[in-house]
């Protein structure tokens, strides 16, 4: 009797066992299928998706003659680099453009630090560097040199990624080239920086 009543009992035992370990391995792939579901949810969201890049065009200079497009690689929630490129379009006569730049071409490479609460906008500081060229009125070759600069600015972020971005600041001349040839205009000692851009992060 008591045999008979362990047999039982063990039975008993084995088949609590499996159903407890096929509730475990129910849950186990339920839990699994609503990560994988979430996860395919989250990547076909394209509000989810994580931005790095931009583009933007300076609308500052446009009707000076003078565009200047830039990309913003996006580093980090509060850091990024850049590249701004500006050339002076040759039909373009003296205006307000030529006065505050004067330079025909510049780079500016640059890197961000933000301050806001979202990811890369807000207010931020700057630290750029400028190459730049300017042809002669006099001679065939081209006055060159760098220079090192800081600005402060502010970038909104709009609806579907569009933003308005603004900054003033400006740097100083480190080397000017050949600006001491005669026939040359010379370049002042410092340059601007300021711009009123619309972009798109991408």
């Amino acid at each position: 009797m008591r045999l008979v009543f362990l047999l039982k009992a063990n039975k008993i035992f084995k088949f609590l066992s499996a159903f407890i370990s096929l509730r475990k391995l129910n849950k186990a792939i339920l839990l699994l299928l609503f990560f994988v579901t979430a996860q395919g949810f989250s990547q076909s969201d394209p509000g989810k998706r994580v931005l790095f890049n931009e583009l933007k065009l300076n609308t500052l200079y446009l009707p000076g003659g003078y565009p200047e497009l830039s990309y913003e690689r996006i580093l980090g929630s509060k850091s990024a680099v850049g590249i701004s490129v500006g050339f002076l379009i040759d039909s373009a006569g003296p205006n307000y453009a030529t006065d505050i730049l004067t330079f025909d071409k510049a780079l500016f490479p640059y890197y961000r630090y933000y301050f806001g609460q979202r990811r890369a906008a807000g207010f931020f500081v700057e630290g750029n560097t400028i190459i730049f060229s300017r042809e002669s009125s006099f001679q065939e070759e081209k006055e060159t040199g760098w220079g090192l600069g800081l600005a402060v600015g502010i970038k909104l972020i709009m609806k579907n990624n569009w933003n308005v971005d603004l900054i003033a600041g400006g740097g100083v001349h480190i080397n000017k080239g050949n600006s001491n040839l005669d026939g040359y205009l010379d370049f002042p000692d410092v340059y601007p920086r300021l711009g009123l851009s619309i972009g798109k992060r991408f």
